[in-house]
């Protein structure tokens, strides 16, 4: 028998201590665990980002210069999505054999800072930041997706 299991109170010392390092530990890898999310969630973000650029840059390429989501007046969302994420044809138009697309195969990413991939297009002026409801920002006058995520 050993001399904690004989003494009540040595035992309760014991747990203390045990209970004290656990603490102790937690202290020193919760931060670090967080802080090895926050820089996978920061790669994610930047690979994202590159992805949708180099489709909307391919998307240009092969419709004379055309933005995706453009309908002659302006740039809106829903159309921008479904031209990146869905076969087209010469004139952009959506066409399940159209020669071109899709340009993002495995859909609108997921912003990984805040898991919502909606996208808002901002028509004119400099690109604003984050308006914090997450997801993307296209710039139109750049051509150029940007976080919405704060």
């Amino acid at each position: 028998m050993s001399a904690a299991s004989r003494n009540p109170s040595l035992r309760g010392f014991a747990l203390l201590v045990a209970l004290c390092a656990v603490i102790t530990t937690a202290g020193v890898l919760v931060p670090e665990w967080q802080s090895a999310q926050r820089a996978a969630r920061a790669r994610a973000l930047v690979v994202d980002l590159a992805a949708l650029n180099a489709a909307v840059a391919a998307f240009r390429r092969d419709h004379d210069g055309q933005l995706p989501g453009s309908d002659g007046d302006s740039v809106r969302a829903e159309l921008l999505v479904r031209q990146l994420t869905l076969p087209t044809a010469r004139d952009g138009a959506i066409h399940e054999r159209g020669s071109f697309g899709s340009y993002l195969r495995h859909g609108l990413p997921v912003n990984p800072l805040d898991g919502s991939s909606e996208v808002r297009v901002v028509a004119i002026g400099p690109i604003p930041g984050p308006d914090g409801n997450g997801g993307w920002l296209f710039h139109a006058p750049t051509g150029q997706f940007h976080s919405n995520s704060r």
